[in-house]
């Protein structure tokens, strides 16, 4: 099934983060022949992407942390039907260990550049893998949607409170606190997402189709009208861009999705003046 869902690649790499070339088929069959993946340690670096990512070779192809991100990531990510997978442009996934940008610990990091996301095997905690898998996919997403991951969505934008401005990016609010679930403003599941704009759609991506991520915030969004805004609209713009997403939503959101056809409902949104300029 997820041959039929994802045609990906994932690796073990070594060296500096680059668009690798393959030197030979991967040791790992048995994966590959389940999965219908392929998975390669033989890679050579050809160019360097611009932001420095770092990381180190797993080595060891049963190493039980690969093996467990491997069974988590294959769960998480047969979720997504093919449609929204293309959309998504990704083409690569590098599971590595030490994983930084420039000395920057990174537990993901995705490459727009060379259409590959990495992984770090030691990043804690199951329900935060499963987490980050989708939120680092939002990113490959939103940068095809767009034209830029960073893209300043004047509708997103448009829902926020009044007033409020987005801090300086994720790359700037590393603190572990950030991440944890405090609803700390009106219409933000965590300090992560309140760092910007881009980051706060990739939070609402995630909790969507990580479950046990919407078990901890489910609550918070029940009374949090600007938090149902927001799904109501990330789930309309995907699904306006692949219909075939009509059908896959999780049952618990059902509740949040717009009435309204999805393209014809992103036409009712009024952009914020103001969101054009920044974000």
């Amino acid at each position: 099934m997820f041959k039929r869902l994802l045609p990906l690649v994932l690796m073990l790499l070594a060296g500096c983060a680059a668009k690798p070339e393959f030197q030979r088929p991967s040791l790992l069959q048995t994966q590959h022949q389940r999965t219908g993946v392929f998975f390669t340690t033989e890679t050579r670096p050809l160019t360097v992407s611009p932001w420095d990512i770092r990381y180190q070779n797993i080595g060891y192809e049963q190493d039980p942390k690969l093996l467990n991100y491997l069974a988590l990531f294959e769960q998480e990510i047969a979720k997504l039907p093919p449609a929204v997978l293309r959309l998504s442009g990704l083409d690569k996934v590098a599971f590595v260990r030490a994983l930084s940008v420039g000395p920057q610990p990174r537990a993901a990091v995705p490459d727009y550049i060379h259409e590959v996301l990495y992984y770090d095997v030691d990043a804690p905690g199951d329900a935060y893998l499963r987490h980050v898998v989708h939120h680092e996919f939002y990113h490959m997403l939103e940068q095809q949607l767009y034209g830029s991951a960073y893209y300043k969505d004047p509708l997103w934008h448009s829902l926020n409170p009044d007033g409020f401005v987005y801090g300086n990016g994720g790359a700037y609010a590393r603190d572990s606190s950030v991440s944890v679930f405090s609803h700390p403003h009106p219409g933000f599941v965590n300090g992560y997402a309140m760092s910007g704009l881009e980051e706060d759609k990739a939070e609402i991506w995630a909790i969507i189709w990580a479950q046990q991520s919407w078990q901890a915030v489910e609550t918070l969004v029940e009374i949090d009208s600007i938090l149902q805004a927001k799904i109501r609209l990330l789930t309309a713009q995907v699904q306006c861009q692949a219909p075939e997403m009509a059908n896959t939503w999780p049952d618990y959101i059902q509740r949040y999705l717009a009435a309204l056809p999805a393209c014809e409902f992103v036409d009712t949104i009024h952009a914020a003046p103001a969101a054009v300029e920044g974000s």
